[in-house]
């Protein structure tokens, strides 16, 4: 990968082939530094949701209560991240994207070493908002760098490179995972230390990562917040943004977008893992063909990123999010009609789920990063996680309950229902605006002359 200069910013090429223009003062180690972090920060931080249902086995609680735990570990976890995100977004305004981001694969490391010493379902509750505060931290500085780093020409271009490497990473990681578990279970430990010893290496792979962000990230606060406003003031910015209806629209997106990732996360790793136990796997064989239809999701999602980039890149933003949101909805609603999902009839429910899951999270991030306004744009996008968070703690208490009380796919198709939502919205906001430019229109010709 290499820059070479322009008028305007350098030109990044990915692999040497790909051109993406960049905003003045951005170089290629800033670029890698980002690209490197987004390969790491989605699969770190789904690694604790895929890997969770074998700590439950593990401390014995009853399959019938996966769901409400999951659920309430969840809800935790998004109410530390609603209390911090956005301020983290406008501290990251005030000292920089690099500290921020790096502050948080340190906690999130500290987490994973505390994580799996749990004796009991309480200790969870105790070391999750450890976790919450990390990934508020990597949530916002990875949409934040995301839209700093690009030119508008190549905005979603840029973005689909991360998303790409994020899919990757979700399934580098967490396959790995479960190759680690496999391979710490052929030592000769037994399940409490194969799930320890699963766990740590992850809190070492997240101090790696750490280093790297805040020695190679570019420093400094953004050129466009260098003067520094209060807090309060530039909250301000961000929930006036939303009068604009785009950025309003986006804002619901990150509301559904954000739970869709976390019902793929938590509940379908977990409704495998309980049905291959039910079908009479072991405890680490039921966690594998869980694991292996979550990657296959994953590496589905990565080939369809490549694909919707280029269209939201060439369509209206408002268009390409009703787009995706009605794929997405498609593939959630698709999940009753799979009775046995540890069957082979599930890759093709992994792939639906995939492509879905990305085609949510690209167009809503699209859409924010081209209608956000230039100063205070970390706190808008901090304010577009703050939503997104209220969507994820809403999909893990509603999802947890459905999962538990109606069926182990009801919170697919709850956030099928969403996508529905913003899509109808989507449609509603096209039509309001092609009525207004048609209004402007006929009142910039006048009446006909007699």
């Amino acid at each position: 990968m290499s820059q070479s200069s322009s008028s305007t910013g350098g030109v990044y090429r990915v692999l040497g082939l790909i051109p993406l223009r960049l905003e003045e003062g951005v170089r290629s180690r800033h670029v890698n530094a980002l690209y490197f972090g987004a390969f790491f920060s989605i699969g770190l931080l789904t690694f604790i949701n895929v890997q969770q249902g074998y700590l439950f086995t593990n401390l014995g609680i009853p399959q019938t209560e996966w769901g409400g735990l999951a659920g309430r570990l969840l809800l935790i976890n998004e109410l530390v991240v609603l209390a911090t995100v956005y301020l983290l977004g406008t501290l990251s305004d005030r000292v920089g994207r690099r500290v921020v981001y790096a502050l948080g694969f340190s906690m999130v490391g500290i987490c994973y070493v505390l994580y799996p010493m749990a004796t009991a379902a309480e200790h969870l509750y105790l070391a999750r908002p450890i976790f919450a505060i990390g990934a508020a931290c990597i949530s916002a500085m990875l949409a934040s760098v995301i839209n700093d780093y690009p030119d508008e020409a190549s905005r979603s271009r840029f973005q689909a490179v991360a998303f790409i490497l994020n899919g990757i990473g979700i399934s580098v990681v967490n396959g790995f995972a479960g190759r680690l578990i496999e391979g710490y279970k052929s030592m000769g430990l037994d399940s409490v230390m194969v799930g320890r010893a699963t766990f740590w290496t992850a809190a070492a792979a997240c101090m790696v990562v750490a280093v790297v962000l805040i020695i190679f990230l570019k420093p400094g606060a953004p050129a466009q917040v260098s003067k520094r406003e209060g807090i309060f003031k530039t909250w301000g910015v961000a929930w006036r943004a939303a009068r604009n209806p785009r950025v309003a629209l986006a804002y619901v997106g990150a509301l559904v977008s954000r739970g869709d990732l976390a019902v793929v996360s938590v509940f379908y790793s977990l409704w495998l893992r309980q049905v291959g136990m039910e079908q009479g796997l072991s405890s680490e064989e039921a966690q594998a063909r869980a694991v292996l239809f979550y990657v296959v999701a994953q590496a589905f999602a990565v080939p369809w990123a490549a694909i919707m980039a280029p269209i939201l890149d060439r369509i209206d933003r408002v268009a390409g999010i009703a787009i995706a949101m009605f794929l997405a909805a498609c593939g959630y609603l698709a999940m009753p009609f799979f009775p046995n999902p540890i069957s082979n009839w599930m890759f093709l429910g992994a792939a639906l789920i995939g492509m879905g899951e990305m085609c949510a999270q690209l167009s809503a991030i699209a859409l924010i990063g081209k209608e956000a306004p230039v100063r205070g744009r970390g706190a808008v996008i901090g304010l577009f996680s703050f939503f997104g968070a209220v969507g994820i703690m809403g999909s893990g208490v509603f999802g947890g309950w459905l999962f538990d009380n109606w069926a182990a796919y009801g919170p697919f198709v709850m956030v099928g229902c969403g996508n529905v939502v913003v899509f109808t919205l989507a449609l509603l906001l096209l039509r309001h605006e092609a009525r207004r430019r048609r209004a402007q229109g006929a009142g910039i010709a006048g009446p006909e002359p007699a």
